[in-house]
């Protein structure tokens, strides 16, 4: 890997766990939630940056909505079967249990989700800056 794919590397790292501390933060500050609640929500966060995050794996200069990975079906295959174990793993009472996941509610869910989205945009953004 070159000097480039490791900054790459680490920049998506940086993104992505900011981005699920901030869905913590935000979680027990903002809207006072539980610490069961904030957790969820950080690793809904998590799990949702993580499945977002292939989108940034476009070749610089593709199309943004077309493009070699928008185009291939087992990615969207994949993603639609994680967000199903997703929903399993807090809506299945003696799984929720096991993983110590609860219910976030709809506004916790929305959290996850919107923060979830940061590392994406940022992908994205630098990706079209540095395309050329």
């Amino acid at each position: 890997m070159t000097r480039r794919h490791w900054l790459a590397v680490a920049g998506y790292g940086l993104a992505i766990t900011l981005s699920v501390l901030g869905a913590f933060a935000l979680a027990l500050a903002w809207q006072e939630r539980g610490e069961e609640q904030a957790v969820t929500i950080s690793f809904l966060t998590l799990a949702l940056a993580q499945l977002w995050h292939v989108f940034n794996m476009r070749d610089r200069g593709s199309g943004f909505l077309r493009n070699d990975i928008t185009g291939n079906g087992y990615v969207w295959g994949a993603l639609a079967l994680c967000v199903t174990l997703l929903l399993v793993a807090v809506y299945v009472p003696g799984l929720a249990r096991v993983l110590k996941v609860v219910d976030p509610g709809a506004v916790g869910w929305a959290l996850a989700a919107g923060m979830s989205l940061v590392p994406w945009v940022v992908g994205q953004v630098l990706k079209q800056a540095t395309a050329g």
